[in-house]
């Protein structure tokens, strides 16, 4: 006797609970810890994009590990940044903007 087929479930996209740091200073360690959750209990993967709001270039002064952003500013840093982090479950994401000032 065969089983009647079971209609897939839907995805939930992940969540993110925490609240960014938006100041950054020179030769200073930056640290922000990303709390996510995803009701499915999928795998999460982070990611983050800067962007100069000045000169519209990408920067590469932070980066992941785990669910930690970290890294160190240099002087050519300094200025405003559009941050986006970025949360994804494989299927969906969850996306947080914020404003990065990176300050002497």
């Amino acid at each position: 006797m065969l089983a009647p087929e079971v209609e897939g479930s839907a995805n939930a996209a992940p969540v993110i609970e925490s609240t960014p740091i938006t100041q950054a200073y020179v030769n200073n360690n930056y640290f922000y810890i990303v709390s996510a959750s995803d009701a499915d209990d999928d795998s999460l993967t982070y990611q983050i994009e800067l962007t100069n709001r000045d000169t519209g270039a990408e920067a590469d002064f932070l980066s992941f590990f785990n669910n930690f952003v970290q890294g160190t500013p240099r002087d050519d840093d300094i200025g405003e940044y559009d941050a986006r982090i970025i949360v994804s479950d494989g299927t969906d994401a969850a996306v947080q903007e914020f404003i990065l000032t990176v300050e002497e």
